[in-house]
């Protein structure tokens, strides 16, 4: 006997669409498999938008009468997850509304849709039980499980033919569709070989490459796309030919060279070549007095904007032909500096420091050696080696230095945006600079990345991940860079490309720390612990900042019921602390993990008086949902300003 269809609804409300029979969320062609409660909270909402869903209420649906719980904590943790799921807050709400010590109401339209659930018969009107049809009648069946595995082989068959072909073409379309379409004409320039003498040289023809790099990046970036220095330094002392290094970083025209430096002279012979035919377009030789390097610089400059048929503006050409002679001992000292800052451990950002510091002694109107103390100094206060109090200020200063020496520097901009963001905590000056910064130079990759990090703060994600995306086609393979993307992702939520992405960084360098924490990161939210932890353990074993991570670590072990690690990680957090000026964040988390809100939030309130710039990340950072409804959690993000 045939048995009625059965109608399965699905609620539709926003961007999402929630199927409760199996508890799956969907959301921007991503799904979500919600855990039990979550989901019967969920269900209880949208049947009743609305209207008032008691706690009460969803105590009785949720445990069994005789069940022994803490009701009101694990509500409440329930509630949590459901809103992380729906990218909701309690304070800024599109969906679940909060009505204290009562319970909650769903505020958005909600539409209901049914449809037959799968194996069923459909029975529609005149159609008898024996299965005949009457005339003007159908009986429509859905297909046996034989049937269903052929549909479905043919199915896989077809789809993996069409990948195929997909894949095929789009290994044959390595150019960034985005410049094809626009006429953006992308460059690449090669790390200068040094002819100079042995590797102590490094230094000058390094930096001289990314000098080069700087100027014709800014040439006019409408027109003409530069990939980043850190992306151009993988191929030194490479044997690839050219237009493989050109498939890679997806080119037209690679620029290499070689440099030699000889009694307060330098020698530049340069080469211009066509990835597409590997045509060798343009070779020179230049000659000068090192007084004078910064006007060679920019002659090349101008003659590679010539070749590749760069149009530049009267300013444009202004400010190629303003290059003034400068003391050649202070570009010496700006080029080493640039050397130790490339390098991103504390060491080589002291001695950084120290280099830019002699540069702008040497030659106070400076405004890149100004630009590059700012950038350490973010990077020392960053990365906790110096105190926010003392690190951001210098930073500041130095690069206001720069700016008031030269406005047309990306690089002064974008530090002076960081300093906004992350130590005054003003995100509407922060976004004027990070734009302006932009403005300046379009092929500035770090921009991108750093505006990228302003844009997750606000839980503006996509707008975040197109901005870290150009950072990627600009620097494609720069480490962090492709494992903040990952990172972007997590934000958003978008798990499934966001551990695909870290999987591919990995790749690219295994021993690289930050996607092995971004992936812990992941594994966390997913609550798969056993693989948060080995991800975690590598992490914190390779070279890099090491408080997030082991506070990352600390909240797997509290979460798996490891609460002995978890407290010894605390221990150790303590201890550096100490030395690295700022851990409140990274405690609170793992108080959070153990359950232990009131020893969270004063870790967090010992961050703020530590002007912490983690705090920043109060309105989007996982771990700390649980404390979103606390007044004392609610008060430290008005203090700190979060919009």
């Amino acid at each position: 006997m045939e048995r009625p269809a059965q109608q399965s609804p699905r609620f539709c409300f926003g961007a999402f669409e929630f199927d409760p029979r199996t508890g799956e969320l969907s959301h921007d062609h991503e799904l979500t498999v919600l855990q039990q409660q979550p989901a019967a909270i969920l269900l209880a909402l949208l049947e009743r938008p609305g209207d008032l869903i008691t706690r009460e209420e969803l105590v009785q649906r949720l445990w069994p009468t005789g069940t022994f719980v803490d009701f009101d904590r694990s509500l409440n943790k329930a509630v949590n997850k459901l809103r992380e799921a729906l990218q909701d807050s309690a304070q800024n709400s599109q969906f679940i509304q909060t009505l204290p010590r009562r319970g909650y109401r769903f505020i958005a339209p909600v539409e209901t849709q049914t449809s037959v659930a799968p194996g069923s018969i459909e029975v529609r009107p005149g159609t008898s039980s024996s299965g005949a049809s009457p005339a003007g009648t159908q009986i429509v069946s859905h297909p046996n499980r034989k049937q269903v595995s052929i549909l479905v082989s043919a199915l896989v068959v077809t789809v993996g033919v069409l990948v195929t072909l997909g894949l095929s073409y789009l290994a044959s379309q390595r150019y960034w569709p985005k410049y094809v379409s626009t006429g953006k004409v992308m460059l690449a320039v090669l790390p200068f070989e040094n002819l100079s003498g042995g590797s102590e040289q490094d230094y000058f023809s390094d930096g001289l490459t990314e000098e080069i790099i700087t100027q014709l990046g800014s040439l006019q970036p409408s027109r003409l796309g530069v990939i980043a220095r850190n992306s151009s330094m993988k191929y030194k002392h490479t044997n690839k030919i050219p237009s493989q290094i050109g498939h890679e970083l997806g080119v037209d025209y690679i620029l290499g060279g070689t440099v030699r430096r000889d009694a307060g002279r330098t020698r530049i012979t340069v080469q211009l070549i066509q990835v597409s035919d590997q045509t060798y377009m343009w070779t020179r030789t230049y000659e000068r007095d090192l007084r004078d390097i910064l006007g060679l610089q920019s002659e090349v400059a101008q003659a590679i904007g010539n070749e590749v048929k760069v149009r530049l503006t009267p300013q444009e050409k202004l400010l190629l032909s303003g290059v003034r002679p400068f003391d050649p001992e202070a570009h010496e000292a700006y080029l080493r500096g640039l050397y130790f800052w490339n390098k991103r451990t504390e060491e080589g950002l002291e001695k950084a420091v120290a280099y830019f510091q002699a540069a702008v002694e040497r030659d106070p109107s400076y405004a890149a050696a100004y630009a590059g103390l700012a950038d350490s100094y973010l990077l020392l206060g960053d990365f906790g080696f110096l105190a926010p109090e003392e690190a951001y200020p210098k930073a500041k200063s130095e690069a206001q230095k720069a700016v008031a020496t030269s406005d047309h520097l990306a690089e002064a901009h974008a530090a002076l945006a960081m300093v906004a963001l992350e130590y005054d905590w003003d995100w509407a000056d922060a976004e004027k600079k990070f734009r302006r910064a932009i403005e300046i130079n379009q092929n500035y990759a770090t921009a991108h990345q750093w505006y990228a990090e302003h844009l997750i703060t606000l839980g503006r994600y996509e707008e975040a991940i197109g901005q870290v995306n150009q950072a990627r086609e600009l620097d494609p393979l720069s480490l962090p860079i492709n494992a903040t993307a990952g990172l972007w992702l997590y934000y958003a939520q978008r798990y499934g490309p966001a551990i695909e992405q870290s999987k591919k960084t990995i790749e690219m360098d295994p021993n690289f720390w930050m996607p092995h924490w971004v992936l812990g990161r992941i594994y966390n939210r997913q609550e798969l612990y056993g693989k948060a932890i080995p991800e975690l353990r590598i992490a914190t074993a390779l070279p890099g900042p090491r408080t997030f991570v082991l506070s990352e670590l600390g909240y797997a072990y509290a979460r798996s019921a490891r609460k002995t690690e978890a407290r010894m990680i605390l221990g150790t957090l303590k201890d550096q602390g100490k030395a690295r000026h700022d851990t409140g964040l990274d405690a609170a988390r793992i108080y959070i993990g153990m359950g232990e809100p009131d020893q969270a939030l004063a870790c967090l309130e010992a961050g703020y008086n530590q002007h912490s710039m983690y705090l920043i990340w109060l309105n989007v950072e996982p771990t700390l949902m649980p404390l979103h409804s606390d007044p004392r959690f609610q008060d430290l993000v008005r203090r700190v300003g979060i919009p």
